[in-house]
């Protein structure tokens, strides 16, 4: 076999070739549309609906606890008052405070259904346990709080302004969760993303709107299908509306 001849002084050899790694990943569908984001939220509603249907009943289960606390405080407070002052007085603040432990764990566990709905777009298993792991409470109820103020002030206003502001935050959970903002910057965030996709959201929270009436017209129990699935179409569009790949 004949020597190899020395490379040339100056020369070099071309790179080899890279390596073929097959075709590029394709996205999980095309661009966003309200009808891919309602069959996209009911496909993984489909694929996840034990742990879903775990965490709703446990939600139904909680508040149903505290409601029935709540109507126990409101009979106390009236026997109360028939009584004396003090005592009424004793009871209504026992009764306020049970509304706002009850108003404090509907926000928590709301942030924790928005959670797990960013999880299954990002592709991760969904896990109970991990559903309320992640994200810091104390800024979602501060974030809840703020919206809550803005949006009540907004329907003492002729109702429109308090639809809007509830229209321009409606994905503060999702910034404050998913880019862990404070509460300020997440409520900021959801208002300009909300502003460059006027059109589309519009749509997209009207036909929520429609199907979670559906679920409530079959005796409150399509809630537990129609609201999981409306907050993985949500988590869809948030991350669609800012050209972010989803999980297939």
């Amino acid at each position: 076999m004949p020597p190899v001849p020395p490379t040339p002084p100056g020369a070099s050899y071309p790179p080899p070739p890279p390596p073929d790694y097959g075709p590029p990943p394709t996205p999980a569908d095309g661009p966003f549309s309200v009808g891919a984001a309602i069959t996209y939220g009911w496909k993984k509603f489909q694929q996840n609906i034990g742990p879903l249907i775990l965490a709703a009943l446990a939600i139904v289960a909680v508040l149903i606890v505290l409601v029935a606390i709540q109507t126990a405080a409101d009979v106390g407070k009236d026997a109360a008052g028939n009584r004396s002052t003090e005592l009424f007085g004793a009871a209504t603040f026992f009764s306020l405070v049970l509304s706002l432990v009850q108003q404090v764990v509907s926000w928590i566990v709301s942030a924790g259904i928005v959670k797990g709905a960013l999880d299954i777009v990002n592709g991760r298993r969904l896990d109970i346990g991990t559903m309320f792991k992640g994200f810091d409470m104390v800024q979602v109820i501060i974030a809840a709080l703020l919206v809550s103020i803005v949006t009540t002030i907004g329907f003492f206003l002729c109702i429109l302004p308090g639809l809007i502001a509830a229209f321009l935050l409606s994905f503060t959970t999702y910034f404050l969760i998913d880019q862990k903002l404070p509460a300020v910057d997440a409520m900021k965030a959801s208002f300009n993303f909300v502003k460059d996709n006027v059109g589309q959201v519009l749509v997209f929270l009207i036909a929520m709107v429609a199907l979670n009436i559906i679920g409530a017209c079959a005796c409150g129990v399509g809630l537990l299908i129609t609201i999981p699935v409306s907050i993985i179409a949500q988590a869809y569009a948030f991350r669609k509306l800012q050209g972010q790949e989803v999980a297939a």
